[in-house]
C-alpha cells in the first residue's frame, strides 16, 4: 500500500483529508443542472451519482499513483546514497593506530593529529574501494603520503588510501564497492608496510571506523 512505500521511504503519510479528496466546491457540475435529470430526474440521478464515483476513484487513482511515485524516487535516492558511503574496511590486516587528534608519530616523533587508521598488512595486500565513486586523485603525494588514491563519493564523501605499493587507478575513473584499487606497501613516510585509511565529509576529517558495517570486512 501507499502508506507502508512513504513510510519505508521515511516520508510522512498523506493527510486523511487529501486522501479523501472529495468532490465539490466552484466548478463542480450540479445535478440538477444536467439535461438528463431534467427530462428524467430517477436515471439522471443514477447516472451523475456513477459519474461522481468515477471521478472520485479516477482522482484517488492520480493521488496514489503520485505518493507510490514520491516513494520510489526517495528510495531511489536513499540508495543510492548508500551505494556512495563508504561502509567496508579496505583492506585486511591489524588495526594498528586509530583516528587521533593527539598521536605521537611513529617517524618524527613529535605529536599532532592522525586523521585516519592504519591498516598493516604485508606488501601488495589488495586495497578496496569501500564505496562507489570516481578516483580524483591516484599518483605520488607530498606530505609523507606516498603513492596515494582519493576518491569523492559524492555527497559530500572523500576517501583517502595512502602509502600504496602499487596504484591500480586512474585520475576520472569510475569504481565500484569492492573493486581493487591499490596494493598496500611502504611509501612516503612510514616506519612499515600499511595501508593509511582517511574519511571526509565536506572536506572535514572524520573517524572511518563510525561508517564501517561491522560484518562488512573482507576476507
Amino acid at each position: 500500500r501507499s502508506e507502508k512505500f512513504r513510510a519505508v521511504a521515511g516520508l510522512s503519510a498523506i493527510d486523511p483529508e487529501v486522501e479523501r479528496v472529495g468532490i465539490g466546491g466552484p466548478g463542480t457540475p450540479k445535478l440538477e443542472s444536467s439535461d438528463l435529470y431534467r427530462t428524467n430526474p430517477e436515471v439522471g440521478e443514477q447516472v451523475f451519482a456513477a459519474s461522481y464515483d468515477l471521478t472520485t476513484l479516477q482522482r484517488r487513482a492520480n493521488l496514489l499513483r503520485s505518493s507510490i511515485e514520491e516513494a520510489i524516487t526517495t528510495l531511489s535516492s536513499h540508495t543510492e546514497r548508500l551505494e556512495a558511503t563508504p561502509s567496508i574496511l579496505p583492506s585486511s590486516g591489524h588495526l594498528s593506530s586509530l583516528f587521533s587528534r593527539n598521536r605521537r608519530h611513529p617517524v618524527l616523533q613529535i605529536t599532532r593529529p592522525h586523521e585516519g587508521i592504519d591498516i598493516s598488512a604485508p606488501v601488495g595486500e589488495p586495497i578496496l574501494a569501500p564505496a562507489k565513486g570516481v578516483v580524483r586523485f591516484a599518483g605520488m603525494q607530498p606530505g609523507g603520503y606516498g603513492n596515494t588514491v582519493e576518491i569523492d563519493h559524492g555527497y559530500g564523501y572523500l576517501t583517502r588510501f595512502a602509502h600504496a605499493s602499487r596504484i591500480m587507478v586512474r585520475t576520472g575513473q569510475r569504481v565500484e564497492r569492492g573493486q581493487v584499487i591499490a596494493e598496500v606497501g611502504a611509501t612516503g613516510l612510514v616506519s612499515g608496510p600499511h595501508l593509511h585509511y582517511e574519511v571526509e565529509v565536506n572536506g572535514k576529517p572524520v573517524d572511518p571506523l563510525n561508517f564501517i558495517i561491522s560484518d562488512a570486512v573482507p576476507d
